[in-house]
């Protein structure tokens, strides 16, 4: 089966995500940073529900609005969610779906920052919807992934219908912006976890090893890296908990 043309995905009814992304997806990894049992959760891009529907299995008392622009997506969430708002963060009406300031406990932004235009502001936006004890969870594809440097260096930068190199991803982060990204916006990282892509998994053994680490393959190689440095490289994304300063 030949791979779909940019065009293709792009020009697909309801966005590239309808096709290729799983509708029952749940990044347990993630969801599992909550220490607290939620009260009211707002999850950004909740696509189909399955997170909103995991929460409220497992807590049955939580109230999960979910914002959505694909409206197929949104009409399928609204068979799990308390409500779903059709259409980008920029643009509902947040207090209209009872989300006021200091409301929520858990704020979802599950592979949704990286396709905004200005998550920056997404984040300043969102803040003060916390409870005081609020807390942002978010998931967020690691550019400095050792494929992602693989292609580059054989001169391939190949965007597909899902994954790091998303048609729809718009900015892209290392672990290093991503603390930038937090901290310009007045959040604190509490904990964060990597979900290891196993198409790096070898890179693993180098863990074995005393730093500096070196890693030579055919067409590249990385010195004097830490252990620190090595698990980012096998990093498909990271999944964090963040609070308010």
């Amino acid at each position: 089966m030949s791979t779909p043309s940019v065009w293709t995905w792009l020009s697909e009814p309801g966005g590239p995500h309808w096709k290729t992304l799983k509708r029952d997806f749940v990044p347990e990894g993630l969801l599992n940073l909550i220490t607290t049992p939620p009260e009211l959760v707002l999850d950004v891009g909740c696509f189909c529900g399955a997170v909103g529907g995991w929460l409220k299995a497992k807590f049955p008392s939580v109230r999960v609005i979910g914002i959505e622009p694909v409206e197929e997506a949104a009409n399928e969430a609204r068979k799990q969610l308390d409500a779903v708002l059709l259409g980008k963060l920029e643009d509902v009406n947040l207090s209209g779906a009872g989300v006021a300031p200091g409301s929520l406990d858990v704020i979802v932004l599950s592979d949704v920052l990286e396709h905004m235009y200005n998550p920056w502001q997404a984040l300043v936006k969102l803040r003060p919807l916390l409870k005081p004890r609020g807390v942002v969870l978010a998931s967020i594809p690691n550019v400095r992934n050792y494929t992602i440097l693989a292609q580059l260096v054989q001169g391939d930068f190949a965007y597909a219908g899902a994954g790091i190199l998303d048609i729809t991803h718009i900015r892209f982060f290392s672990w290093r912006g991503i603390q930038r990204l937090f901290g310009e916006t007045g959040y604190k990282i509490e904990q964060a976890t990597c979900n290891m892509d196993p198409r790096s998994q070898h890179l693993l053994e180098g863990l074995k090893q005393p730093p500096p680490i070196n890693i030579d393959s055919p067409f590249m190689q990385i010195k004097n890296q830490t252990h620190e440095q090595l698990t980012e490289l096998a990093t498909l994304q990271f999944w964090l908990r963040a609070s308010s300063v």
